[in-house]
């Protein structure tokens, strides 16, 4: 996987994203199968925006 560049949000854009990132999770779990690879970036994003908040 190659490096994606990072950059400062809000905390409201931040919350946004994170619902998106989670309702994406809720949609492609039904297909796991598919989109196996997906879930697993997904779930990984999730993980460093909670880390990321107990931070701040």
């Amino acid at each position: 996987m190659k490096k994606i560049e990072t950059f400062e949000v809000s905390r409201e854009e931040m919350e946004t994203i994170k619902s998106c990132l989670l309702y994406c999770r809720h949609r492609i779990e039904k297909h796991k199968k598919y989109y196996k690879p997906h879930l697993k970036y997904i779930k990984k994003m999730l993980k460093e925006m909670e880390e990321y908040e107990k931070k701040t």
